[in-house]
């Protein structure tokens, strides 16, 4: 199979609500990455050392049917993403769509 595909960042507001209470209906679990590398889904970079990160359940497809009145069906599920545990500044221009590379989060 060959496509191109375009990573997308979580919107503002969504991100705001799971840095609440994720898709799991629990609060997120913060940590300070020592390393460096993580991949955050608030701006598309990967993780700086040092900076506090929030780990969350995020469930995209259960957003969009509730949204649209579709039923997501067998393909319901809520997967671990990381974000800023503070608001950040978004995608920076040229960011968009590049899923980038990095160290592997284990």
């Amino acid at each position: 199979m060959t496509g191109d595909y375009v990573v997308k960042a979580i919107s503002a507001e969504v991100v705001g609500q799971l840095r609440r209470f994720d898709d799991a209906r629990r609060p997120p679990r913060l940590s300070v990455d020592a390393e460096g590398g993580a991949p955050l889904r608030c701006c598309l970079r990967r993780s700086r050392a040092g900076e506090t990160l929030a780990l969350v359940s995020y469930a995209p497809l259960r957003r969009w049917a509730a949204d649209t009145g579709a039923d997501p069906g067998p393909y319901d599920e809520v997967g671990p993403v990381f974000i800023h545990a503070e608001p950040c500044d978004g995608v920076s221009p040229g960011t968009a769509g590049r899923p980038g590379r990095g160290r592997r989060v284990r």
